[in-house]
């Protein structure tokens, strides 16, 4: 795994948190009656069983994807920790943008405002800093303690 990779799995286990937080959102509302769904004036679907029992098993799967977002946010923190700890590592300009990017989602645009730099250089500086945390490779990591780090 190289560095840039846990970069990648933060962002992308921070969306999967937001997906998982919003599903489970949605569900404890039907569960208390705030969002119940609109049936079409025909009835709505025509499946098999009974609906109020699709419902209580839609709405009982809230345990598991909260199981399932706690999972996803562990690993976020743990892959959070290890990121400040690479983009400390790196030159100042390099760790200032990745942070800003990766770990805060903030845009190319607001990256250079908050920086004073202008949009095309913060390209650059990304470009530079994502290649050479792809040639940092991680051969040891627990998720809690210092990475051991091979630059290649």
């Amino acid at each position: 795994m190289t560095a840039m990779d846990v970069f990648v799995r933060y962002a992308d286990n921070r969306k999967a948190v937001a997906r998982l937080e919003e599903k489970i959102e949605r569900r404890r509302a039907l569960a208390t009656g705030d969002g119940s769904p609109r049936l079409s004036p025909d009835g709505g679907s025509r499946g098999s069983g009974d609906a109020s029992m699709r419902l209580l098993d839609y709405v009982a799967n809230v345990d598991e994807l909260l199981d399932e977002r706690n999972k996803a946010q562990r690993q976020m923190d743990a892959d959070r920790a290890c990121c400040v700890y690479l983009a400390e590592t790196l030159d100042d300009n390099y760790a200032g943008v990745m942070l800003r990017c990766w770990l805060e989602g903030m845009g190319l645009r607001q990256v250079a405002d908050d920086m004073g730099y202008s949009v095309s250089s913060i390209k650059r500086i990304k470009r530079a800093a994502e290649e050479l945390l792809a040639r940092i490779e991680i051969l040891y990591w627990d998720g809690v303690n210092v990475p051991v780090l091979s630059v290649g």
